[in-house]
Parts: structure tokens; sequence; C-alpha cells
């Protein structure tokens, strides 16, 4: 759904960053043709997100559904959509306003499902949430972005937005790393604390708070003494004295 919402919100590119680029040729800036093209102009992305993640809820619960399916999302965004967002029609290849959301719907969860599958494809991930946090990984400990992957989120910039601009969930995954190492730390818990510290300190590569300096020398001393094999605590030291 934040995806969706993402694509027909976005441009890069953009002041404003609306989605529209009112020509039916690529953007020259970002070749970003799937969805922007359609758009003439588009809707806050939040307040879109806020719309759709209500109303598909409601019509799961009115379908006498516990769980939201993609067709209570899709029909969501077209209520969403319809009085937010103009349409180009010619474009679309339909003369009526109706005819053109149910259509730009359509290609708009075909583009986002495409992004998504490459990027399942290409982490040999079963499910999106696996291929989410295989690439998530793959920022952490700096990897190299694969070769579909680079390529997929140049044709489809919102993609990176929704992924990479998740750096907020990447802070806050390791702020909460802290958290906890601390609350280890506090209960004797040497081993747990430097396992929580290490996550941390691969993701943000930097100190946030002094309670860090004693545990990076329990780390270092730790390891120096072959007392621990946690390969991210080693990852961690390896990170901390400069080694690559």
């Amino acid at each position: 759904m934040k995806t969706a919402v993402r694509a027909v919100t976005y441009c890069k590119f953009s002041e404003t960053r609306e989605a529209s680029t009112m020509s039916e040729k690529p953007c020259n800036k970002c070749n970003f043709k799937p969805v922007c093209s359609r758009v003439i102009s588009s809707p806050s992305g939040w307040r879109l997100l806020r719309n759709t993640y209500h109303v598909a809820k409601a019509l799961a619960f009115v379908r006498f559904r516990e769980e939201v399916t993609e067709k209570d999302v899709r029909d969501a965004l077209f209520a969403s959509l319809f009085y937010k967002v103009k349409l180009n029609t010619d474009l679309l290849g339909v003369h009526d306003e109706v005819s053109a959301m149910i259509k730009f719907v359509d290609v708009l969860f075909n583009d986002v499902t495409e992004a998504w599958e490459i990027l399942r494809q290409v982490y040999d991930a079963n499910t999106y949430d696996e291929a989410y946090e295989k690439y998530i990984s793959t920022l952490i400990y700096e990897k190299p972005i694969p070769q579909p992957v680079r390529e997929m989120l140049i044709t489809k910039p919102y993609m990176e937005d929704v992924i990479i601009g998740l750096k907020d969930t990447l802070n806050e995954r390791a702020s909460k790393y802290l958290f906890d190492a601390y609350f280890e730390l506090s209960r004797g818990n040497i081993d747990k604390a430097l396992e929580l510290f290490s996550k941390a300190r691969i993701i943000l590569r930097r100190r946030l708070y002094p309670f860090e300096y004693e545990l990076e020398k329990l780390l270092i001393r730790k390891v120096d003494n072959n007392e621990i094999s946690n390969p991210e605590v080693i990852y961690a030291y390896r990170l901390i004295k400069g080694v690559t």
C-alpha cells in the first residue's frame, strides 16, 4: 500500500514532490514512464496513505474478513484517488474519469508488483518481507547492490524512497538495539549487551551515547582474548578497529 501511494505521489526531481510529467514520453531526467506520465496532478502522499489505509480496513470489515486483501487496497486506492488526482485520459486511452481511474489503478499495481518481484527474485526470497529484510542487510553491511536492483531503482525511483528511504527505520532499529543493550548491561548480561550493541554499531557506524565507550572496551577485550565468536560482534570489532 505504501509503495503504491509513493508511486502515484512521487517525483524525485520535483520541488513540490508531484508526480506529473505532463507528457506521454518518459521524463528525460529519470525515465519514470510507467505511472508518472499518466498523472496530471497528484495529492499529498501522507493524506492519501492515511485515507487508503482506513478505507481498506473498512472494506475488509464490511466484507466480513479479518485481513485486508489486494482487492480491498485496489478499491480503497480508487476511492482515495478519485477526487484527488487528475489523470491523463488520452494517454490512458479512455474517455471518462471512472474508466481512467480503473485502468490507472491496474497500471499502478502492475508496476509496483513488478518492482517488488524483481527485489524478491534477486534476493531469492519467498516473500516480499524477506526480500526487504535482505535488502536492508545489504545496506547495513554496505554490500554491493545487485545490478537488476540498481536498474529497477533508476526506472522506478519511488521504490528508492520506500526501501532506501527507510533509513529512518534503520536508525529506529539501531536505537532500539542500543536501548536493549543498555538494559542488558545494567542486568549484568554482558554477552547479550555486546551482541545488541554490535548490531547497532554496524548500522550507525558512529557513537551515540556515553555507555557505548564501556561496551566498546568490553567488546575489544573479549574479541582480543578470543572469548566471543558471534559473527556480528566480530564484524563490529573490525569496524571499530578500522580493519577491512
